[in-house]
């Protein structure tokens, strides 16, 4: 635990606060208001302490000459702080902290008087001997965390504990814009990576040959430290007729994956470690006369409250086959696997944008997506995060507007890094990548970029992670894969895959069976 000055919920002034870090999961920790405990305009000198296994604040008050010990009830509320001893006209005069000793004993020493060390008692209010040790500075265990250690701690947090983090000291305000922490932090994120998995690639090849075009779509699992172990997948055809295929995502070793036939489109589940399958019935669709019919798969993912597996899909009616009319009606539908059925959605979402399937992700319960919608000018269109709870089956959107390079438009890829929804963004015209961090569903202000890798020589296509959070991405020559390395930036090594457009997700085996899960 440590206290420091935040600035209060009116902006304007600072109050002070107790901040505790839970050291086991790394990522709990609250704050606790302690500017109540201020006499009026007399600031205090605070010492934070633990007496018989309790949180506990020795304040000294310079200008009303007098010493409170107060002790924490509740982390978090401060109004269960308990002033448990309150000495008045205190006559040694301090300016400086003062410790606890082993007998519930107050040590300090008297800086205008001979610096020596002082055992007072609290019960008698008396001083109960002298210690013949001079001093100017004095801590009975250690003064302060070591600034390496506290780095060490701090890399560790997610982004949202870490901009909260922000308000304790000077030195952890922009502790994201100093290179050498990000390293640090990424180091970080890399080494919480499970190195048992595998990746999950999907792609589409198109090559052009003098003796005809060849088009290639297969599912692969790669490991290794080079990828070098490539295992290919055989998916489960969803029409009698092979469609073009594609992967949604995959989660908990499920993956999701569908198929186009015209305007038919077909979604399927699939547990490669089992190979058990499952073709999802089709959704409610009606024909709307003088209108074409569109089905967009928007998410899958695991209900972890109600113990279910979830698809989302958007079906939109439009006037021919063109992408650039607006809907004329769009409806959402969810799909659950444990009733194996699907019911509409009484909302209004923004659709993603489909680019490359580049698009989706899902975590922690939460289906993500990124597309456009107008501003609230109604005049230009903006670039919002969608994260839609399959639990309460309600969503968020996020602006990611401000990520924009001036009228560079980029080409973005939603991926997961280590437990946060992450951005990647590829700027063609300043030849440049960012990788930018959601601390907080809803808060834009909340992105953080954590790298900019300028100049970057690759195609302009989406990029994907790795299971070692590095870039996977389309070389320029040969349209081979490759691993690239953002602390180092280089170019770790290539992958012999050949590819036009791909996806990856993390994938661990799972005997989850589908039969068991439906009623």
């Amino acid at each position: 635990m440590e206290y420091g000055n935040q600035y209060a919920t009116n902006g304007l002034e600072e109050e002070q606060v107790l901040v505790s870090f839970n050291l086991s999961t790394e990522t709990l920790f609250r704050t606790t208001s302690i500017v109540w405990l201020q006499e009026n305009d007399d600031s205090p000198i605070r010492t934070l302490a633990v007496l018989n296994e309790s949180v506990t604040l020795i304040s000294s008050f310079a200008k009303n000459n007098r010493i409170e010990i107060s002790i924490l009830g509740e982390v978090d509320v401060k109004k269960s702080w308990v002033k448990l001893f309150t000495f008045e006209l205190f006559s040694l005069q301090l300016c400086h902290p003062m410790r606890m000793g082993n007998k519930c004993d107050l040590i300090f020493f008297i800086r205008n008087y001979n610096s020596e060390l002082v055992f007072f008692d609290v019960i008698t209010g008396k001083v109960i001997h002298n210690i013949n040790i001079k001093t100017t500075q004095m801590a009975t265990h250690s003064d302060h965390i070591p600034k390496d250690l506290v780095l060490e701690i701090l890399a560790k947090l997610p982004v949202k504990s870490l901009k909260r983090f922000s308000c304790v000291h000077k030195s952890w305000l922009n502790l994201l814009e100093n290179s050498n922490f990000k390293s640090m932090y990424y180091e970080n994120l890399k080494s919480k990576t499970t190195h048992s998995s595998s990746l999950l690639l999907w792609r589409y090849f198109h090559d052009e040959r003098s003796d005809g075009d060849v088009y290639e779509y297969d599912v692969h699992l790669l490991s290794g430290e080079r990828y070098e172990n490539i295992v290919t997948l055989v998916l489960p055809s969803l029409f009698e007729d092979n469609g073009f295929y594609k992967v949604l995502d995959c989660v908990n070793g499920i993956i999701c994956h569908y198929e186009e036939e015209g305007l038919d489109v077909k979604i399927g589940l699939w547990n490669p470690k089992t190979d058990q399958r499952k073709i999802i019935p089709p959704g409610i669709t009606d024909d709307e006369p003088g209108f074409d019919r569109q089905i967009s798969i928007h998410g899958f993912g695991y209900d972890n409250v109600n113990d279910d597996y979830k698809v989302i899909q958007c079906v939109y009616y439009i006037h021919g086959h063109t992408f650039v009319e607006e809907p004329v009606l769009t409806i959402w539908q969810i799909y659950s696997l444990k009733s194996n059925c699907w019911k509409k959605l009484d909302l209004e979402m923004t659709k993603k944008e489909d680019i490359y399937n580049a698009s989706v992700a899902y975590l922690n319960g939460v289906c993500h997506w990124w597309g456009s919608e107008y501003a609230t000018n109604g005049l230009e269109e903006e670039q919002v995060l969608v994260s839609f709870n399959l639990s309460t089956e309600t969503f968020q959107t996020t602006s990611i507007v401000w990520l924009q390079k001036n009228d560079d438009i980029p080409i973005r890829s939603l991926v997961v890094l280590n437990k946060s929804v992450t951005l990647i963004s590829s700027f063609a015209k300043n030849n440049c990548i960012e990788i930018s961090i959601l601390g907080e569903i809803g808060v834009k202000e909340s992105w953080v970029k954590l790298f900019t890798l300028e100049p970057f020589s690759s195609e302009f296509s989406p990029m994907r992670m790795g299971h070692k959070c590095d870039l996977i991405f389309i070389g320029n020559h040969n349209s081979e894969l490759a691993s690239f390395d953002v602390i180092t930036r280089k170019v770790i090594h290539n992958i012999n895959i050949k590819t036009s457009m791909f996806g990856t997700w993390i994938y661990k085996k799972s005997l989850f069976s589908f039969i068991k899960e439906i009623n």
